[in-house]
């Protein structure tokens, strides 16, 4: 049986993350997830990757192979976001701190700052950036903001309240300047709460919006690196207590801060542009990242075609995942005899 790479989402979910499989030549199989099935089928793989780390069924998997010397790799989606990691009530109700422990032998990810802990953890850490080609900006007169956030810019209260008011304060102050800005928001409280009567542009594409805008205010996200690669300058509101991931060459504290940080923006700050562009990962994408990985790994070519199949399995951990919270004992059993398995 040739050696194979087991990837343990379904293909759709790598090619969006932009991973070209035209590309690759070896044996894969997509979206395995049962842990009986994963050992009786272990001899067949050489490397296990996995992008969602909040799966107690894909960490079982990717324990089961490190303890059977199969290598592991992670393959982050965004950039990594303390709160998200730590508070999100989604994964504390699991009992779960994203990449906490670091089950994986490598990994790819999109900020430096993760990269130089991952690296001094042992852990073989490249590097790769999202980025927007192709990007002709729209011919205007007048000087626009965009403001915009992650999907999930809030995980309790507290953050709530100090990020509404930044957020909320900075276009009423743009307002009263008259500097017109633009909403690109998901959050349906944000929506409600802040943005009210203002058009929120959430159709299309998010280079469309960026086509007609001259900066950008938005909070820790991958967004940040995405704008920066089209050289638009791009402030972060900075309203957590964690160790801040994503780097940007201008930061909002407090609502007092915007209009000195937005003319600094029109003004395209010579010392910040420089320090912007040298923020971003050069000219790399996933597919040179993934490549760099795996080239120590062992597997055979699969010389006619791209080996691949997608397991119903996949389909199996989502029922469960959806029927958990219902069927709390059962799974609970479930859970304690796969783990003495």
């Amino acid at each position: 049986m040739a050696k194979k790479v087991l990837f343990l989402q379904p293909k759709r979910y790598y090619e969006r993350l932009g991973v070209d499989f035209s590309k690759l030549d070896f044996y894969m199989d997509f979206g395995c997830i049962s842990t009986f099935s994963f050992i009786y089928k272990m001899e067949n793989y050489s490397l296990v990757v996995n992008a969602i780390d909040h799966s107690i069924f894909n960490r079982r998997i990717v324990s089961i192979a490190n303890e059977n010397g199969i290598e592991t790799l992670y393959i982050a989606d965004g950039i990594f976001e303390w709160s998200n990691a730590t508070v999100n009530p989604f994964l504390c109700k699991k009992g779960i701190k994203l990449l906490h422990p670091f089950y994986y032998s490598k990994a790819i990810v999109m900020d430096d700052l993760l990269n130089g802990v991952l690296k001094r953890k042992g852990v073989l850490s490249y590097m790769y950036s999202k980025r927007i080609e192709d990007f002709e900006r729209s011919d205007r007169e007048d000087f626009c903001v965009l403001l915009t956030t992650a999907n999930n810019p809030y995980f309790n209260d507290k953050e709530k309240d100090l990020f509404f008011d930044i957020i909320g304060g900075a276009a009423s102050l743009l307002r009263e300047r008259g500097i017109k800005y633009k909403w690109r928001v998901f959050d349906r409280e944000l929506i409600d709460v802040v943005c009210k009567d203002d058009f929120n542009h959430t159709d299309g594409r998010l280079c469309d919006v960026l086509k007609d805008v001259d900066c950008v205010i938005t909070t820790p996200s991958t967004l940040i690196s995405e704008v920066a690669s089209v050289d638009i300058p791009v402030a972060v509101i900075d309203y957590r207590d964690g160790p801040l991931f994503s780097q940007s060459a201008w930061r909002i504290t407090s609502k007092e801060r915007v209009i000195d940080v937005v003319k600094s923006m029109m003004a395209r700050d010579d010392a910040r542009m420089k320090m912007q562009r040298d923020l971003l990962i050069k000219d790399r994408d996933i597919n040179e990242a993934f490549l760099d990985s795996i080239k120590d790994t062992y597997f055979e070519r699969n010389t006619d075609s791209v080996g691949s199949k997608i397991s119903l399995e996949y389909l199996s951990r989502c029922v469960i995942e959806v029927g958990k919270d219902r069927f709390s004992k059962l799974y609970r059993f479930l859970s304690s005899w796969l783990k003495s398995k």
